[in-house]
Parts: structure tokens; C-alpha cells; sequence
């Protein structure tokens, strides 16, 4: 994603910009797939063209798109049946800290 800041929303990292959010989430299926899932992350992209013409938005929209992402992501994990919940507490989004 062009200009993206990377973020943190209760341990679960990901990176967003004007128009666009991506998290990375660890999702521990049920057996048989347990296993397999170990290896993976759930990749979830949101975007929201309501912003495509607009000037550069502010770190609150920023914050708000994010929190609207990890929370329809939820709803993903629960219905793959991701049996760590990695997105069952509210959202509370951190800038990720610079290396």
C-alpha cells in the first residue's frame, strides 16, 4: 500500500493509509487444520473509497478505518472458528513503533 503507517491494534499488526487498512492475524483453527494453521496468518485488506478524492486524511480517520477493519475482521475469525479469538477484545489502535 502506497504511504502506509504501520500499527498495532491490541497486539495484531497491520498498516493503513487514506484509502486503504491490512491486518495480520494468527487464527488457530480446530483440528484437522491446527496444524496447518500454525503457519499461517489471515490476511484481511479493507479499503474505502470514500476518501479516493479527498485530501489527505487525519490520524484520527486513520485510526477510526482501522478500528472498522479489525472489527469486521473479527467477525471473519469467528466464523473460520479461530479458537485463540485473536480479535475479541475491543480495538485500541497504536501507532507500531518506528525501527
Amino acid at each position: 500500500m502506497a504511504e502506509s503507517v504501520a500499527f498495532d491494534v491490541n497486539g495484531i499488526p497491520g498498516e493503513t493509509n487514506d484509502i486503504a487498512s491490512r491486518l495480520f492475524v494468527p487464527c488457530d483453527l480446530p483440528d484437522p487444520l491446527r496444524e496447518l494453521s500454525d503457519k499461517v496468518w489471515l490476511r484481511a485488506d479493507t479499503s474505502y473509497s470514500v476518501n479516493i478524492r479527498r485530501p489527505k486524511g487525519d490520524q484520527t480517520s486513520k485510526d477510526r478505518q482501522t478500528a472498522f477493519a479489525y472489527l469486521m475482521t473479527r467477525r471473519v475469525t469467528e466464523a473460520l472458528g479461530c479458537e485463540n479469538k485473536p480479535l475479541e477484545k475491543a480495538p485500541v489502535v497504536k501507532p507500531a513503533p518506528t525501527p
